[in-house]
């Protein structure tokens, strides 16, 4: 089940969410780093270790909540 429903207080759940959702923008996928690029634009997005981290739980909010690239990266710079 986790491997397709991650958890949402997971690095995982970002992983997954941008593949499904941005797969032609993602650029570059690491275990703690995504970089998106789209019409030259770069956005690179720092996965913190998964320990209920802040930023981490905003940027999963911003994966799951996002209608399109541009919107997930003004929520990301937001």
């Amino acid at each position: 089940r986790a491997i397709f429903y991650p958890p949402e207080t997971t690095r995982a759940y970002f992983r997954g969410r941008a593949v499904a959702k941005f797969s032609r923008e993602i650029e570059t996928v690491q275990w703690d780093e995504m970089t998106f690029s789209s019409n030259g634009e770069r956005c690179a997005v720092s996965l913190p270790h998964p320990s209920h981290d802040a930023a981490l739980t905003r940027k999963n909010e911003a994966i799951r909540d996002a209608r399109s690239f541009t919107e997930l990266v003004e929520r990301l710079r937001g």
